[in-house]
């Protein structure tokens, strides 16, 4: 499986910029999008980096799990899913209609839980703005 590097066929300069998150995006561009973990799809959806290329493979995550987490808290990656931007997904309704899905089965689970309200909130207002 090759690395975002690869797939876009664009190498990233060095930033010059000493920010933990930085360093990381572009450690993850040179990392095969088959060894990505969780946390690795939280970061780079949270940033909008990759998404025609990852989302698809997050999705394979959230499908089996829809509260898989990264390094914060049960749910984090679909949190970072649902805010990426919209454009994204006006030019992938398959894919919304596939998140849109998840995000349902991840509000069953927190409401059953007696979960964390404010990311039933935000997922619920994500399904409100885009289901038709």
């Amino acid at each position: 499986m090759p690395t975002l590097e690869e797939l876009e066929n664009v190498v990233w300069p060095e930033s010059g910029i000493d920010s933990h998150l930085v360093v990381t995006c572009h450690q993850l561009r040179k990392k095969q999008i088959e060894h990505f973990t969780t946390e690795d799809f939280r970061i780079m959806i949270g940033q909008n980096i990759g998404l025609h290329f990852l989302v698809p493979r997050a999705m394979e995550v959230l499908e089996q799990n829809p509260l898989a987490d990264g390094d914060f808290y049960s749910g984090d990656l679909l949190k970072n899913l649902i805010s990426v931007e919209s454009s994204f997904f006006d030019r992938s309704p398959d894919i919304l209609a596939r998140v849109v899905s998840v995000t349902k089965r991840a509000i069953a689970m927190l409401q059953s839980e007696s979960s964390d309200a404010d990311l039933v909130s935000a997922f619920r207002h994500f399904i409100h703005r885009n289901e038709t």
